[in-house]
Parts: C-alpha cells; sequence; structure tokens
C-alpha cells in the first residue's frame, strides 16, 4: 500500500507543478519576433561603381540577402568598369570610396568580423564596396 500513497503524493506534486508552470508562463509576456530579431542586427551588403562612366554595360552588382556577424560572404566580381583618366583595380573592393578603407577581394569568401559589422551597423546596417580606382 506504501508504494500506491507514495505514487499519489508523487502524481499530486507533479500535477501540482505543472498548473504552476501554466500559470508563470501565462502571466509572462510574450515578445514579438520582430523584438527579437531587431536585438541583433543583420546587414545588407550594397556594392558601389563609384564614378564609374559605363554602369549601362558594366552592372553593379546587387546581394538581396541580410548577413549576421560571423556569416561568410562570397563577394561578387568588380565588372569591368570605365573611368576617364583612372585604372579600376580589378582586385579589390574597398569599404571607402577614396580607396583608404579596408580592401576586399573580389569573388573571396569573407567573414564578416565584428569590425566589418561594426562599422556596417553604424551606417544603417549597410556596408557598402566601392570600386576602387588607381
Amino acid at each position: 500500500m506504501g508504494s500506491t500513497k507514495a505514487k499519489r503524493v508523487l502524481s499530486i506534486v507533479v500535477y501540482s507543478l505543472l498548473i504552476s508552470s501554466v500559470f508563470i508562463v501565462a502571466g509572462c509576456k510574450k515578445k514579438k519576433t520582430s523584438d527579437v530579431t531587431g536585438m541583433i542586427p543583420k546587414i545588407r551588403i550594397v556594392y558601389h561603381a563609384n564614378g564609374a562612366t559605363n554602369t549601362a554595360t558594366a552592372q553593379v552588382p546587387t546581394d538581396s540577402n541580410r548577413y549576421a556577424v560571423n556569416a561568410e560572404v562570397t563577394i561578387k566580381t568588380i565588372p569591368a568598369f570605365a573611368k576617364s583618366g583612372s585604372n579600376i583595380d580589378r582586385n579589390n573592393w574597398n569599404t571607402q570610396a577614396d580607396g583608404n578603407g579596408t580592401a576586399v577581394s573580389d569573388t573571396s569568401t569573407l567573414t564578416l568580423n565584428a569590425i566589418l559589422f561594426e562599422a556596417a551597423v553604424a551606417t544603417n546596417n549597410t556596408l557598402t564596396l566601392y570600386a576602387k580606382w588607381n
């Protein structure tokens, strides 16, 4: 009989815990999905021709994805841009229009480290990569 009584007591305790859990969860404010996703921003990458004069024939690449910190991104190929009096750096995009930022090799796989990610967050969650001219 002792074991039947112990089972009853155990089932009452378990039932009480379940009821308590329901009331605790019911009292919690549920966060909206937008609230949670808004806490960790994702960035987009925008490619910029940076003064190229033939963007009608050499299309600026686009990327509609959004990336989290430490995401791996395949950088788009630099088109055959042209600009009077300048030569394009055929190997690198740059994080600054004047070419004095971080060089980003085209067709490479880039891991969005904290520095690039933080810079993008500071500029409306956008990392702009500019064509670099010599």
